[in-house]
């Protein structure tokens, strides 16, 4: 789907934040193209990275996922 530019940045400014699922979504989507771009195009993704990162609330975790239990036969 493609969103003209003027919707998209209406759409940004209602919501004035980014879950970080989705800013993890946007700079993926710009790492795939990497190889493709020419010098500009790099800054310029540069760029958006960083004003995207100050546009995203980033939720700290709660609680760590896992614990490793230190056992006899990790020493091994």
């Amino acid at each position: 789907m493609i969103v003209h530019p003027l919707k998209f940045s209406s759409v940004i400014s209602m919501t004035k934040k980014l879950t970080e699922d989705e800013y993890d979504l946007v700079v993926w989507s710009l790492e795939q193209m990497w190889l493709d771009f020419d010098p500009q195009s790099e800054q310029d993704a540069h760029n958006a990275i960083s004003k995207l990162r100050e546009m995203t609330e980033f939720v700290p975790v709660k609680e760590v996922a896992h614990i490793h239990q230190k056992r006899d036969l990790d020493s091994l």
